[in-house]
């Protein structure tokens, strides 16, 4: 409860900074309705992610992601909740997420951890959030589909990406992969290869998508380890 209370308490001061007007401003941007239903999708989103992922041992990795910034010894909810904070700030600062795009990005590790079914995220937080949820899965395991991060083989996973899934979900897997390499895997060859598949895939493709402070940051990650 005290992890739930403090992560919406950071999310919840980014979000009314996005939403704050300037000095003078008679009407407010968005209506109030608006600013509900982003807080309930969101809150809904840290406490299912809390309650969930508060079950996974704190390093415990993905049971299908070998190279998953999943291993670092940060506790599983911590590492959902600090891309959830990650994304608010993002949010916050004009970057072309929604409200969508944060619940999908807090309970993506949880699903990917098996502590969450895709069909509860649907049941609780509807759709999109499930479809985006989906989408950053598949673009988090999309390097097993290649066996050599050569120049084609990357440009062509790049194009693949942008076009079959969501840019959300796209822009969503580019800032989990900083955070994951700001704190990497114990294991030396996990490490080496989650750097390699950022800067061969993920730092490329944050570039692409605008990220560019992100895309920066995760270069000089990959190239530390």
């Amino acid at each position: 409860m005290v992890a739930l209370m403090e992560a919406w308490s950071h999310l919840s001061a980014h979000l009314q900074q996005s939403n704050t007007e300037p000095a003078g401003t008679a009407e407010p941007s968005l209506d109030e309705s608006t600013d509900d239903a982003t807080t309930q999708l969101i809150l809904s989103a840290l406490k299912l992610a809390v309650r969930s992922l508060s079950r996974v041992p704190g390093s415990s990795s993905s049971t299908t992601y070998n190279s998953s910034a999943n291993s670092s010894a940060k506790p599983a909810a911590q590492r959902s909740l600090a891309l959830a904070a990650a994304l608010a700030e993002l949010y916050a600062n004009g970057l072309p997420l929604d409200a969508a795009s944060i619940a999908a990005g807090i309970v993506a590790d949880a699903v990917d951890t098996a502590a969450l079914h895709i069909r509860t995220v649907h049941a609780k937080l509807g759709q999109e959030v499930a479809g985006l949820v989906h989408d950053v899965l598949a673009v988090r395991h999309a390097p097993d589909k290649v066996e050599a991060y050569d120049d084609a083989n990357s440009s062509a996973l790049r194009s693949w990406l942008l076009s079959a899934y969501d840019v959300r979900a796209c822009a969503i897997e580019v800032v989990w992969r900083w955070l994951g390499l700001a704190q990497p895997p114990e294991q030396i060859y996990k490490q080496q290869l989650l750097a390699m598949e950022s800067l061969t895939i993920y730092c490329p493709l944050g570039h692409a998508l605008g990220l560019g402070v992100c895309s920066t940051a995760l270069e000089d990650s990959a190239f530390k380890v």
